[in-house]
């Protein structure tokens, strides 16, 4: 016990207990008052962070191998042997300059929440991003002239890649994982379910599509009837539960995403479509500007898909999306 005293960090009362070592039970009363008097992890303490470089290789619309190494931002509560796996996908702003400047992508906001729920968070940089660089595999071409596929595959395969490497991982359980991806992201991992990786059990996927830019064509994303097709081949094969989440005023998709999620659910693939009332001045923001409001989605296509997520260090009581307060803390698990 003195050893554990003296490890909590209670350095004038350990040597205050040394004085007295010959009265064992006053030791180990005066151990006992310092360790409980240690402040406790605060309510909403920010998760572990930690930065990985995960190879990937891949083949761009070229047929052209490019191997490199990417960043990817990694989070987690700490208190758990294993942990289930969610992987977050970042978009692709129209603007070039933009995408070198993404540093290394965190979505800060977005992978603590998750991880309060229990999950192990990766986010990767793809290449051709801020703090991963590397040529713009994932370009689709001018707006006249758009090939989506090789782009949304060319996403796909580098998160694959990144699932297949937390499989060497011992605290993550690769047999439970969840996708969810924004915009661009978004697009990627709904061409990854089609692939139906082994242990992905949901798909979220917020506001996703192409070819999309609010200052030259606000609401009018390129070749959307090329969308429609490419997402009812997903559908042919996709058999992982999803959720499209999109508002009412995306000034990236408009009003297409809708057809897109029909031509998926038309050929065979299963999901919902959400479409949530309009949010701020653009919709296709609500993922980044929106938890509040999407966060209560989330959770039920959570426990829909078999999880069970609970906050961990959530503020105040950890209350729940509905407002009753929260069982003891576990991390989200499938039954």
């Amino acid at each position: 016990m003195l050893r554990r005293c003296r490890a909590r960090g209670a350095p004038d009362v350990v040597q205050f207990v040394q004085f007295v070592q010959f009265v064992p039970f006053v030791r180990l009363a005066l151990c006992l008052l310092a360790w409980s008097a240690l402040p406790a992890l605060p309510a909403g303490a920010a998760p572990l962070e930690e930065t990985w470089s995960v190879p990937v290789t891949v083949t761009d619309a070229h047929g052209r191998q490019v191997a490199q190494r990417i960043v990817v931002s990694a989070f987690r509560e700490p208190g758990h042997q294993r942990y289930p796996l969610l992987v977050l996908n970042h978009g692709r702003a129209p603007d070039p300059y933009a995408r070198a400047r993404l540093g290394r992508v965190r979505l800060a906001e977005q992978a603590a929440y998750f991880a309060s729920l229990g999950f192990q968070v990766l986010v990767p940089t793809r290449i051709g991003y801020g703090a991963s660089g590397g040529d713009d595999i994932e370009n689709t071409g001018s707006c006249t002239r758009k090939n989506y596929r090789p782009g949304f595959e060319v996403a796909a395969q580098q998160v694959l890649q990144v699932i297949e490497m937390a499989r060497s991982r011992p605290e993550i359980d690769v047999s439970r994982v969840v996708l969810v991806g924004q915009s661009f992201g978004g697009a990627a991992v709904i061409a990854l379910a089609a692939k139906n990786p082994p242990g992905v059990r949901l798909v979220l996927n917020f506001a996703g599509g192409g070819g999309g830019d609010p200052r030259l064509h606000p609401g009018e994303p390129c070749a959307p009837e090329q969308q429609a097709a490419l997402f009812a081949e997903y559908g042919r094969s996709a058999r992982v539960p999803t959720h499209w989440i999109y508002t009412t005023n995306d000034r990236y998709m408009g009003p297409y995403p809708a057809q897109w999620f029909e031509s998926f659910r038309s050929a065979g693939g299963v999901g919902k479509y959400h479409a949530l009332p309009a949010f701020g001045q653009d919709g296709h923001q609500l993922f980044a500007r929106g938890l509040t409001r999407w966060r209560p989605l989330a959770e039920q296509a959570l426990r829909d898909a078999g999880f069970e997520p609970r906050p961990l260090n959530r503020p105040g009581s950890a209350m729940g999306a509905s407002g009753s307060q929260a069982k003891a803390a576990v991390p989200a698990r499938a039954r």
